[in-house]
């Protein structure tokens, strides 16, 4: 089993600290919930980084890691967003399973 790990986070820092060099990419800031994704076996868990397990509110996210990273051990950093920002992310922080089921 794994032990639960904390997400990375931003830090702010001084930008004349960083020495850039060379081109450098950037990728748009979407707002959404962090999660920390654990599979072992046949088992995929998400976790929230304040460390509740959220598998059950999102069952095609488990369905859809399944299918698409090989292997029966890792561990997967991420964030989960949804068209229409967070507030239509938050309609997902419901415990009625039906609801659920059509939401997904």
């Amino acid at each position: 089993m794994f032990k639960m790990i904390q997400p990375m986070l931003a830090t702010l820092t001084n930008p004349q600290n960083l020495k850039l060099q060379g081109t450098w990419i950037i990728e748009p800031k979407y707002d959404g919930e962090r999660i920390i994704a654990i599979r072992y076996n046949d088992k995929i868990d998400l976790w929230t980084r304040r460390n509740i397990q959220v598998s059950y509110k999102f069952p095609e996210i488990v369905e859809a890691l399944k299918k698409g990273i090989k292997g029966t051990k890792w561990i997967v950093d991420g964030e989960i967003t949804v068209n229409g920002g967070f507030k239509q992310l938050l309609n997902r922080n419901i415990e009625d399973r039906f609801k659920i089921s059509l939401l997904s």
